[in-house]
């Protein structure tokens, strides 16, 4: 075996390795665009159209709910934006317990305190990392109101008994699905099987727009109350109840929408590069006993 480059050792590759770039001609076009026409951003607190944002903005939320599936789509500044937003539009309050996996990034657990709800945390599963059912049946007490659900790596949860467990439980479900855009079990999306699913936009992300984030949902009053959140909660004419509905600024800006519409179009070619690459590369380190690759388990 040939002698490690840290003991002396000759360099696999000795060349420059270049930067992955998934921004093409397409994204500068649609960037540049926004730059000439001056609108940045088109969103109001005001009772009409503006309400909803911009032209990019509403194009990116239509041309990507019908990518993966969904009635609607709510645009925001980031993917821990839009988790914060879902555990408010689902109104959980001070003490309602949220089951969470263990390994995680921070934002899938730490939304639910942004209002007083307390993450409890279930374990995951050996191989694929996703949440155990079993675990999360363990996890429920008087308290517990809803799932979060991390499709990790890309690989989907076993939904089908998550499900099963909700709907015993009367609990909500939010998918975080931000490693995840397009990976589907039993021939559906991942993000359309809970009350609503979280997608990031994050520059190292599957597609993305530098910062940004979007949320998937069926439900007409969960889409209302996702747009109240993201854009102060403030609007004039709204008569429903806006009680507990605390607004921020989590909009997206015209120029990141302009990128991420441009992103979404190429989703399959961007996604099916990563899978090539992932499959080489895990191929590659087969033949060595120590090393686990990961795991991608049939529909």
């Amino acid at each position: 075996m040939s002698k490690l480059v840290y003991r002396g050792g000759s360099p696999a590759f000795s060349g420059k390795l270049i930067d992955y770039n998934p921004i093409g001609k397409e994204e500068k076009d649609a960037a540049m665009a926004v730059l000439e026409s001056g609108k940045l951003s088109g969103f109001v607190a005001t009772g009409d159209h503006r309400f909803y944002g911009g032209e990019k903005v509403q194009e990116f939320e239509s041309i990507f709910s019908k990518k993966i599936g969904t009635k609607y789509g709510i645009s925001f500044n980031s993917a821990t934006s839009g988790l914060v937003a879902a555990i408010g539009a689902l109104r959980l309050n001070v003490g309602d317990e949220v089951i969470v996996p263990a390994q995680t990034m921070s934002a899938s657990a730490a939304c639910a305190l942004a209002y007083s709800a307390i993450p409890v945390f279930a374990d995951i599963e050996k191989e694929t990392y996703g949440l155990d059912p079993n675990s999360v049946r363990q996890r429920i007490s008087e308290k517990t109101k809803a799932i979060v659900v991390v499709h990790l790596y890309g690989h989907p949860v076993r939904m089908e008994e998550i499900l099963a467990i909700a709907n015993e439980y009367n609990l909500k479900i939010i998918e975080d699905c931000s490693q995840a855009p397009l990976a589907y079990y039993h021939s559906k999306n991942v993000g359309t099987f809970g009350d609503i699913g979280i997608f990031s936009l994050n520059f190292h992300k599957h597609i993305n727009c530098g910062e940004g984030g979007i949320a998937l949902t069926n439900d007409e009053e969960l889409r209302e109350r996702l747009c109240l959140i993201r854009n102060h909660g403030e609007v004039k004419g709204f008569s429903d109840d806006l009680s507990h509905t605390v607004g921020w600024n989590f909009r997206l800006t015209e120029l990141q929408a302009a990128i991420a519409v441009e992103q979404t179009k190429k989703m399959d070619f961007l996604i099916g590069i990563k899978q090539k690459q992932a499959a080489k590369l895990s191929n590659l380190l087969s033949r060595f006993k120590w090393i686990r690759t990961p795991v991608v388990e049939k529909d």
